[in-house]
Parts: structure tokens; C-alpha cells; sequence
């Protein structure tokens, strides 16, 4: 028997690594992806066991269930936007919030062995209502994400926004998005990064559009439906709970005040602004940001009518963009010489559509 062998057998075991020393070591080959879905699948069933066990006490499993969202984080930073592994951290979280209440074996001596569901310190169960996975996606998006790189962002919000459209915490995970569009469209920013060395000191102050943008189109690409929703029904979160980069992004930024938005929270005027500064970026002479603004912007302004909802300027622009691709076909003859027919991204749309009035 070696060394570590004896001195485990004396109860004397390393201590467990730290946050910080985690993700340290933490995997950054998303050919790897394959091997991080099942250590946090089996990671699940396991304290699972160990609370069933009687092995873990009610702020362990807190701490668990916080190390269970990192990990779920590191993974979907490391995982393009079109990875399939998007779609299995979705269904390892759907299969822990399946898992119904966490039962605990009671700590007590006399028999027989009683059980009881696990309730963390704030007084809900860390399985079915997910709130330390919540806080962990809300701090990893207001007080780490302006570390990421660009694509670490769009990775993440990808997975954000594949929670939410599934009904994983959607309201309370869309508030990610809230802060997110708050920091891309409603502040003051340079288009693209700025030379090392000018700008603000600030490392957000220094991220430019052009850098949180394409998280940002994840977000409509995957959670349209619900993120509208939610603007028609002016929803703003009254929960305390959260950081305070999660509270402020209810009040609307200096931009969207100036466009005369003083609703906090999920709003028609709100998401009208969004729309309205993607028809400006799509303008900005810029090639790489008109090109992300563009889609975005077909991302959001049929979002309310693919749902049989009313949003201003949805249907006016819908019927011109027929308009316009009937035009095209009729100077062609219908299709082109190679029998392709010609649909909206073959043409030059006006966004300006949106604005028109709608008539009867």
C-alpha cells in the first residue's frame, strides 16, 4: 500500500479544491464536450445519492448544486453555437429538475430512517425550482461575461436561451437577456473595439457592439417566442434576490429613457426600441455589424406574429416584404435561370417598413 493509501486510510484526505482551482483545471477542447456531459450527468445522479445517504446537509447541497451551474457554464462556453451539446446540458438540467424533490435522509439516531425533501437556506428545494442554478447563470452573465471572449458570450447565451425556451426558470433566466440587450443596445458603446490602450478603464465600458452582438442574436435565434411574450406582458421580476447588475437592467439605459422607454422591465415600447436599433446598426456602414443587426433584426420582427400575437409594426412590414418578393418574382418571370425562386433574403428589405402606418 502506498503513501496516499495509508493516509487516506487515516481519515487525512486532500482538501477539496477550490472554485478557482476547479476551473483551473476545467477541460477547454470542446472535442471533449462528449466526456464533460457525462461527468455532469453522472455528478447529478451522485449527489442525488448522497443526500438520499444522508451525506450531505442542506448548505452542502447548495454548494454542490452552485458547483453543478459552473460547471454547466464552462461547458456551454467551450461549445459553438450549433453543438449538439447545446441540447444535452439542456436535457441534464430537464433530467435534475425531473428528479422531483431531493430526499435527505434525516441525521438522527433512532430508527426507523426517515426522509424528508432537501430545502436549501432560502427556503425552496434545489432540484424542482433550480434557484442556486438561476443565481449562478445570472452572476456568470453581470459579473464575469464581459471577461469572456465574443465567442464565449454567443456560446453561452446559446444555452441560456435553450433553458428559457424550454421552460427552465424562463423568467427569471430572461432577465440575462434583459441585462445583456440593456448593455448591447441601451448604452453608450463604440461600434468596434477600440485600440489597446484608448477608452474607458472599465473593461464593460470598453466591449464594443461588434463584441456582444452575436450573443445577442443567439438570444432571438432561440428565445424569440418567449422574450416577446414577455414584453407583452410587461413583465418585470420584483425579486431582490438577485445581483445587482440583474436589478438594474429592469430600468431602461440612458439610450432607451432618451426614446422616451420609462417602463422597467419586459416592455412593447422596450422591444420596439431593440427593433429600432438594429434598423440603425443595420446602417452603421459597418459590414460585420450590419450583417448581425440584419439578422437579428428578421429574428425580432416576426416574433410576435409566428405566434398569432399583435405587435406594432409586425403585420405592415410582413405585407410589404410580400409585396416586394411578388415584385421581384414578376420582373423574372417567377424564378431565376437556374429555377431558383426568389424569397426575402434575396432582397433588399427596408426596415423602415416597421415604422409605416398600418392600415385596414
Amino acid at each position: 500500500m502506498d503513501s496516499s493509501s495509508d493516509s487516506n486510510s487515516e481519515g487525512s484526505y486532500p482538501p477539496p479544491l477550490t472554485r478557482e482551482e476547479r476551473r483551473k483545471e476545467y477541460e477547454r477542447d470542446p472535442a471533449k464536450l462528449s466526456e464533460i456531459c457525462r461527468s455532469l450527468h453522472r455528478y447529478v445522479i451522485c449527489l442525488g445519492q448522497l443526500a438520499y445517504n444522508g451525506e450531505r446537509s442542506a448548505g452542502e447541497i447548495e454548494g454542490d448544486m452552485q458547483d453543478l451551474g459552473d460547471q454547466l457554464i464552462h461547458a456551454a462556453k467551450i461549445a459553438p453555437p450549433d453543438s449538439p451539446w447545446h441540447d444535452r446540458l439542456v436535457t441534464i438540467v430537464l433530467e435534475t429538475r425531473e428528479r422531483g424533490d431531493m430526499m435527505v435522509k434525516k441525521r438522527a439516531e433512532e430508527d426507523p430512517v426517515e426522509f424528508e425533501g432537501a430545502i436549501v437556506p432560502d427556503g425552496v428545494l434545489p432540484w424542482s425550482d433550480l434557484p442556486v442554478l438561476v443565481q449562478e447563470f445570472h452572476d456568470a452573465w453581470t459579473k464575469e461575461s464581459m471577461g469572456f471572449t465574443a465567442a464565449e458570450r454567443e456560446n453561452l447565451a446559446v444555452l441560456t436561451a435553450k433553458l428559457c425556451a424550454v421552460g427552465v426558470c424562463p423568467t427569471e433566466l430572461s432577465r440575462c437577456a434583459l441585462w445583456l440587450f440593456r448593455e448591447t443596445l441601451e448604452t453608450e458603446r463604440p461600434l468596434t473595439p477600440l485600440p489597446a490602450g484608448e477608452g474607458n478603464s472599465s473593461s464593460d465600458a470598453r466591449l464594443s457592439i461588434a463584441e456582444l452582438l452575436p450573443a445577442c442574436r443567439e438570444w432571438f435565434r432561440h428565445n424569440n417566442s418567449k422574450l416577446v411574450m414577455l414584453s407583452l406582458e410587461n413583465y418585470n421580476s420584483e425579486s431582490t434576490k438577485s445581483g445587482d447588475g440583474i436589478q438594474a437592467a429592469a430600468a431602461p439605459g440612458h439610450f432607451a429613457a432618451e426614446a422616451n422607454v420609462t417602463q422597467h422591465g419586459f416592455s412593447i415600447p422596450r422591444w420596439v426600441f431593440w427593433r429600432r436599433r438594429f434598423s440603425a446598426l443595420y446602417r452603421s456602414g459597418n459590414d460585420e455589424i450590419a450583417k448581425l443587426a440584419r439578422a437579428c433584426f428578421h429574428d425580432i420582427i416576426d416574433s410576435g406574429i409566428l405566434l398569432g400575437l399583435e405587435v406594432p409594426g409586425e403585420s405592415n412590414f410582413s405585407t410589404k416584404c410580400r409585396e416586394a418578393v411578388d415584385n421581384a418574382r414578376e420582373e423574372i418571370g417567377g424564378c431565376d435561370e437556374d429555377g431558383v425562386c426568389i424569397g426575402m433574403a434575396d432582397i433588399e428589405i427596408d426596415m423602415d417598413w416597421a415604422e409605416e402606418v398600418e392600415t385596414s
